[in-house]
């Protein structure tokens, strides 16, 4: 359901009043377009991963889990926060009652709710999620620079360079709310145009699905270590190309993985910033 939709259901219909503290699964009700602001195919391997290790949960323990935060849309219950729980005790069959906990707020709080719940989550949103969901933010346009910027979605620059991409995109007639930010930013690199293809996802995408059917696609995650020395030796010079592309894909990297090493309290320091990767192909 659209945003506008919903606003429009929420300011005119009554809602539910109830305030139960548990629910059956055919009660609860999900609307990703307004409350999931994980990007379908980004971390598909550690997202069906995390819903596995929690069926695994629930059917040994026979347990519920913390209760899912829900907000009422007209007469359902929709959730904010929990849609891993859900697809969980969906996967497993669930017959009990599912404790749940009614957000108490606006339909705009309830939703900057769901995006906090991501961020802090145990399965945090990945990089490449975080920019949509500031892009989404700034498309909709009632939240400041600095209030998307202190979300932790994106660095000041990035946001910055959001809005005034959707001002140009306005100005020239185009509807940026019709483009995720893969494709937006397409638009501001390519002058105007968009790649109708989008050859490089598809692509991603099929070799993810070749790797999840070998399945080999879960070990690449489960052990980072491994993974670099396996494609060390699958070609030397990949994992510099790697590095590369990561980095100028994704502004914020720097400054995530200097915040991580700083926790950790990792003596080494960063190497220089890499050069700007050429388009060249590595031969395998």
């Amino acid at each position: 359901m659209s945003i506008s939709e919903l606003k429009r259901i929420d300011a005119s219909e009554q809602k539910r009043t109830d305030r139960p503290s548990a629910l059956p699964l055919n009660e609860i009700y999900v609307d990703p377009e307004a409350f999931q602001w994980r990007v379908p195919k980004y971390n598909k391997i550690e997202s069906d991963g995390h819903i596995r290790t929690l069926v695994s949960v629930l059917k040994n323990s026979q347990q519920p889990f913390e209760p899912l935060l829900i907000f009422p849309i007209g007469s359902r219950f929709v959730v904010i926060d929990g849609h891993h729980r859900l697809a969980a005790y969906r996967q497993a069959r669930w017959k009990h009652l599912i404790p749940v906990k009614v957000f108490e707020g606006t339909l705009d709080k309830a939703r900057l709710a769901a995006l906090e719940g991501n961020v802090r989550d145990k399965l945090k949103l990945s990089g490449p999620e975080k920019r949509e969901a500031a892009w989404k933010l700034v498309k909709e346009n009632e939240l400041s620079k600095t209030q998307i910027v202190k979300l932790g979605l994106a660095s000041e620059g990035t946001v910055s360079n959001m809005r005034k991409l959707r001002k140009k995109l306005i100005e020239d007639g185009g509807d940026p709310m019709q483009l995720s930010w893969a494709e937006a930013r397409m638009v501001g690199i390519d002058r105007g145009e968009i790649d109708p293809e989008d050859w490089k996802s598809q692509k991603a995408a099929k070799i993810v699905d070749a790797l999840l059917k070998a399945r080999i696609g879960q070990g690449l995650s489960k052990d980072p270590e491994v993974t670099a020395l396996a494609l060390q030796m699958l070609n030397p010079n990949l994992p510099g190309a790697l590095v590369r592309q990561w980095w100028y894909d994704d502004p914020d990297l720097k400054e995530q993985i200097t915040e991580e090493l700083r926790q950790d309290g990792d003596p080494y320091e960063l190497l220089e910033e890499p050069e700007e990767p050429e388009n060249r192909i590595i031969e395998l």
